[in-house]
């Protein structure tokens, strides 16, 4: 009818219409098939085509049959390692993870510079030893625990624990004594649920990915690095101090961490603001002096057992301490609310 509208014409089965509106009573196209492999997971309608898709496996599956014209591809869970159990083979899209059982020596030391040492943990398919020296090797990747502590060699420039769950010692590297900078850029603990102590000060590292690490009972020393970031993931607690100071850190996350028993050392950084996020105790002093802070939040925080130091902070305009601390090191600028007194001279040098 002149002027009116026309609804848009039916297209003959097997054909949908696109394009039809305004003067345009668009065009008929064909619906697709599914091709080999793919299935339909949205029929045709009048106006859309078929929608067909090649179903993936889901994450922790692998495939175990391919799909054909008339069936989708079938999946399988992928295997997982016991305690007592290596990853022999990795698995891959179309194959499962191995696994191989392990002997448990508690007596060995694995050395990563001897050949002789490093045959003997692959060769009996050992998964604990007493400690691990001149780390790292390919024969971490058996290891299910150290029962001491592992020595990280001065020239490594990435360590990844794979598989260890647990070392009972502490990760060192020398750097510290020889006064010789590591090359250690990356650390990866992985799997790793508890480590006694954290020890890795003058290096080169960047990034510190803590994993699957829930307790350190000990310190965490990452001193004089060039860390620009932290993210401490899935750690609850820290069993001594936490050394940071000597980065390049403008960002902190404290995540999980729910108390650290002993002094925060994160002084020379390039921090602006910090949150403390569900700290609730901390078990020595606050040292954030010499960055560049204009805030600083305490959240949960309740106790601070030793002295507050935000001295040269130019853009810190004021601090409050919710009387937390022994005394307070600040400069001029700063304004007090609710902290104890200024510590004496000598406290803040």
């Amino acid at each position: 009818m002149q002027g009116g509208c026309s609804p848009c014409p039916t297209c003959p089965n097997g054909q949908y219409r696109t394009g039809c509106g305004g003067l345009n009573p668009g065009l008929c196209l064909k619906v697709s098939i599914c091709a080999y492999g793919k299935f339909e997971i949205q029929a045709a309608t009048p106006t859309s085509d078929r929608l067909c898709v090649i179903p993936p496996c889901l994450l922790g599956e692998y495939e175990t049959h391919p799909p054909t014209k008339t069936t989708a591809r079938q999946c399988a869970t992928l295997t997982t390692c016991n305690s007592n159990e290596y990853e022999m083979y990795t698995p891959t899209a179309t194959t499962d993870r191995k696994c191989q059982a392990c002997s448990n020596v508690t007596n060995h030391v694995l050395n990563c510079a001897d050949t002789s040492s490093r045959a003997f943990i692959s060769s009996k398919h050992i998964c604990e030893v007493e400690r691990v020296n001149n780390c790292c090797c390919d024969e971490i990747g058996v290891l299910k625990r150290v029962n001491g502590d592992v020595f990280i060699r001065n020239d490594e420039t990435m360590v990844h624990f794979s598989s260890i769950e647990e070392i009972k010692g502490s990760v060192n590297s020398d750097q510290f004594y020889v006064r010789n900078r590591g090359l250690l850029g990356l650390v990866n603990f992985g799997k790793v649920t508890k480590v006694l102590a954290i020890q890795l000060e003058f290096n080169r590292i960047t990034q510190v990915k803590f994993g699957s690490l829930a307790l350190v009972e000990g310190p965490v020393v990452l001193s004089e690095n060039e860390i620009t970031s932290m993210y401490f993931g899935t750690i609850t607690s820290i069993k001594g101090p936490l050394q940071l100071q000597k980065n390049a850190i403008s960002s902190i996350d404290f995540a999980a961490i729910r108390s650290i028993d002993g002094a925060i050392w994160l002084e020379r950084n390039a921090l602006t603001s910090i949150e403390f996020g569900s700290i609730e105790h901390i078990g020595g002093s606050l040292l954030l002096n010499n960055n560049a802070l204009t805030n600083i939040y305490f959240g949960d925080v309740s106790v601070v057992d030793g002295w507050v130091r935000v001295e040269n902070n130019p853009l810190l305009s004021s601090i409050k301490c919710h009387n937390m601390g022994d005394c307070l090191c600040r400069s001029n600028h700063t304004s007090p609310i609710n902290c104890p007194e200024d510590c004496n001279f000598h406290t803040c040098i």
